[in-house]
C-alpha cells in the first residue's frame, strides 16, 4: 500500500490493525511523531482553515509546503505542480479536512500502530523543508525496526513535474 501526506498515517494504521490486508507499505512524505512546536504551528494552521476563506487557507499551506523553497515563477508551471494539490481540495469538504486536522493535533499516536506493523516499511522523503520539520524517522525507525528510508533530492524530483 502506498500512501502520501494524510494517507501514509492511514497505511500504517491498516497495516497495524489489520497486518492481513497489506504486504508492505511505502510511506511518501508523511508527518509521523511531530514535535511540538510542530504542532504549535499546526494548531494556527487548523484555525485558518476554519474560517470562511476555507479554499484560500489550504491553497495558502499547499503553495508554503511545496513552493515556499522552489524558485518558481510561470505561473503555467505553478499551476501544473499545484493542480492536483487543489483539485483534492475542492472535492474535500471543509468539515472533514477541519476534523482530521483538529484530530490529529489533538492527540493522535501512530505509535501503537507503528510497533505493530511487522510488514516491510518504506518511507520516501522528498526533502521537503517543512515536512521533515513534522516527522521523527529515528522514533519510527525504533518502533519499526524493517523501517527503510529513502531521500530523493527536493529540487530535483519537485521540478522535473
Amino acid at each position: 500500500m502506498i500512501g502520501h501526506s494524510l494517507g501514509g498515517a492511514i497505511a500504517l494504521e491498516l497495516a497495524g490493525r489489520h497486518a492481513d490486508l497489506t504486504s508492505g507499505i511505502v510511506r511518501i512524505d508523511s508527518i509521523v511523531f511531530p514535535p511540538s512546536n510542530f504542532m504549535a504551528s499546526g494548531e494556527k494552521m487548523a484555525e485558518t482553515i476554519s474560517g470562511p476563506d476555507f479554499l484560500a487557507a489550504t491553497r495558502a499551506q499547499a503553495s508554503e509546503i511545496y513552493l515556499d523553497y522552489v524558485d518558481i515563477d510561470d505561473p503555467a508551471r505553478k499551476a501544473r505542480l499545484l493542480g492536483p494539490i487543489y483539485d483534492a481540495q475542492l472535492k474535500t469538504p471543509q468539515h472533514v479536512a477541519v476534523s482530521t486536522f483538529i484530530n490529529i493535533l489533538n492527540g493522535y499516536d501512530a505509535m501503537p500502530s507503528a510497533k505493530a506493523c511487522k510488514v516491510p516499511l518504506a518511507y520516501l522523503s522528498a526533502a521537503v523543508p517543512k515536512i521533515e520539520q513534522g516527522r521523527d524517522l529515528d522514533r519510527l525507525q525504533a518502533a519499526c525496526p524493517q523501517l527503510i528510508i529513502a531521500k530523493t533530492p527536493w529540487r530535483r524530483t519537485f521540478l522535473a513535474a
